[in-house]
């Protein structure tokens, strides 16, 4: 532990300075459930949290007949206990089973800054690799030809945790997008509503319109750093393109931020595709006060 945190002070020390000096966002009570995965996909072959049938079935050999892999088994056994997530999750929806995840939560402070639990992953690699380095010498010292069956078992982990094959598709962008080079040059666009899912497919419609935009997704930002506050967007730009998707339903908050726009910015229709809708925004004007 003490040379894990030695390696990473010149990452970790630079990142606790930061957080001396602004306030960050961090993630919610519901975050680990909303972002776990369902428990059957550790044991399916191919998602990206498969555990390994085979590195399970080694690690119960070693955990069970090789002296001294005790240490090994707690972290990867904690790995294990900890990726699901606070609560059970299935594909059929999220229990009420509570899980170590949520004890843990519970007692050590830090772990309320935690959203995507299946990181705990790294533990249980870590610990199952070495238990099956274990498992293998011990099985090897059984046998006539350890080579053989170093190189049977070996066979087995490859075709076990073998990938699959990344299919490469273009998600479809609305074609409002085209459109927007008939805005001035340099005009950023703002979009609504916005949240942290539907943010990560305007940040993929960038590659079309190539412009500056308001919104995009980070796991920690400054509070007052860029458009996801009502008093940003009304206070920091003289002029943006406004994009309406009115396919997406606003919340009260969405909402109280396109009145702020409309009360303190000019508007002129650029165009209409489908359910989108953009607007030039340019700001008010006031004259001087007599």
């Amino acid at each position: 532990m003490c040379l894990a945190i030695l390696l990473a002070a010149p990452v970790l020390l630079p990142t606790l300075s930061d957080l001396a000096l602004v306030p960050f966002e961090t993630p919610t009570r519901d975050d680990p459930v909303r972002f776990s995965y369902p428990i059957e996909a550790f044991v399916t072959a191919g998602m990206s949290v498969y555990v390994g049938l085979s590195m399970v079935m080694l690690a119960i050999v070693a955990m069970t007949r090789v002296r001294g892999s005790g240490p090994w088994a707690s972290v990867a056994l904690l790995g294990l206990a900890l990726a699901p997530g606070p609560v059970l999750k299935t594909v059929n929806g999220v229990t009420s089973v509570p899980l170590p995840y949520e004890l843990l939560r519970d007692l050590v402070p830090v772990f309320h800054n935690n959203r995507f639990c299946e990181r705990f992953l790294v533990c249980w690699w870590l610990g199952a690799s070495v238990l099956a380095g274990q498992a293998l010498a011990w099985l090897g010292s059984r046998t006539l030809r350890p080579r053989a069956w170093a190189v049977a078992l070996g066979a087995m982990i490859l075709i076990d945790l073998r990938p699959e094959r990344l299919v490469m598709y273009r998600p479809a962008v609305p074609a409002i997008y085209e459109r927007l080079a008939g805005a001035p040059p340099g005009w950023p666009v703002y979009e609504w509503p916005a949240n942290y899912l539907s943010n990560r497919k305007f940040m993929f419609y960038q590659m079309v319109h190539g412009r500056p935009i308001c919104q995009g997704v980070v796991s920690r930002r400054p509070l007052l750093s860029y458009l996801m506050e009502e008093h940003d967007a009304a206070s920091t730009l003289e002029s943006m393109i406004l994009v309406l998707h009115h396919d997406l339903v606003p919340d009260e908050g969405h909402r109280r931020k396109l009145s702020v726009l409309m009360r303190r910015y000019d508007t002129r229709r650029l165009a209409v595709e489908g359910s989108c809708e953009a607007l030039l925004l340019t700001r008010r004007r006031t004259g001087p006060s007599r």
